[in-house]
């Protein structure tokens, strides 16, 4: 279910304050692809980056014995499929450690500079999302009966922020509209 992912519902706190994108120090990480061309893969596609010999020779040898299907593709691919989580771990972890400070709470050291350089838009999303946050981990308990899960009953509880989310969003195209519209003329004229 990505409207969890995307709204940040039961995320653990030390989650909003992690600032690794590519787990750099891993081997290897896997990552969704976020990427247009297999946005209708409904299997799914996933892309790993591979930072060992040693992992890099198991892909190799599953490459050729046909049991991993795979293709290379650049850097500035993966980068893009992670937009989302890049803007979470650097612009709005800069935005949350500024919040933290100035609201006296215990400062973490991270690689990101305090600031609250973004824009309105973003700065009432980020507080939507911190309540939704908050609110999904409180209300899950709630939510279980005789062991079951009631989906109904949680996105009742969800809805009045799901519902200033949508709004924000909106507004946000809303705003988006001209500069894409520049961009457009920009690139006939250019042509």
């Amino acid at each position: 279910m990505s409207e969890a992912w995307v709204n940040r519902w039961f995320t653990p706190n030390a989650c909003s304050f992690c600032d690794d994108v590519f787990a750099e120090l891993a081997d290897v990480v896997f990552m969704d692809a976020w990427l247009p061309e297999y946005s209708k893969d409904s299997k799914g596609t996933s892309l790993a980056l591979v930072r060992s010999s040693f992992v890099n020779d198991i892909f190799s040898d599953g490459i050729e014995s046909s049991q991993i299907d795979a293709n290379t593709i650049s850097i500035d691919k993966i980068v893009q499929s992670q937009a989302g989580v890049i803007d979470l771990k650097r612009d709005l972890l800069s935005y949350r450690l500024y919040i933290e400070q100035k609201n006296k709470l215990n400062s973490h050291k991270k690689r990101v500079r305090l600031s609250d350089n973004i824009s309105l838009i973003k700065k009432n999303e980020f507080q939507i999302k911190i309540k939704m946050q908050q609110l999904s981990k409180s209300v899950l308990k709630e939510c279980f009966q005789e062991n079951k899960f009631n989906t109904s009953k949680f996105k009742g509880e969800m809805q009045y922020n799901l519902r200033i989310m949508n709004r924000i969003q909106l507004l946000n195209k809303f705003f988006k509209l001209p500069s894409q519209f520049i961009q457009k003329i920009k690139y006939h004229i250019e042509k």
